[in-house]
């Protein structure tokens, strides 16, 4: 999850969204990524970057259903 969000965080703050597929963005990524932090393939960054970008744009919020019970 971790390496997923970086390659979010990456993209959103260099406003690569537009670019998304092409490798350049993926090799920028990989020159200044930690090494346990890089991906093998611009697909597989390109693919982590949507499932963060799933997780923290799409995200809702349910309201757990013991917090109800306690008012």
């Amino acid at each position: 999850w971790e390496r997923n969000l970086r390659a979010y965080i990456f993209v959103k703050s260099k406003r690569l969204e537009g670019r998304e597929g092409e490798p350049e963005p993926y090799r920028m990524y990989e020159a200044q990524a930690p090494k346990e932090m890089s991906y093998k393939t611009a697909h597989g960054f390109w693919q982590g970057y949507r499932n963060a970008k799933e997780k923290v744009e799409d995200f809702r919020y349910l309201e757990p259903v013991w917090y109800k019970r306690l008012w």
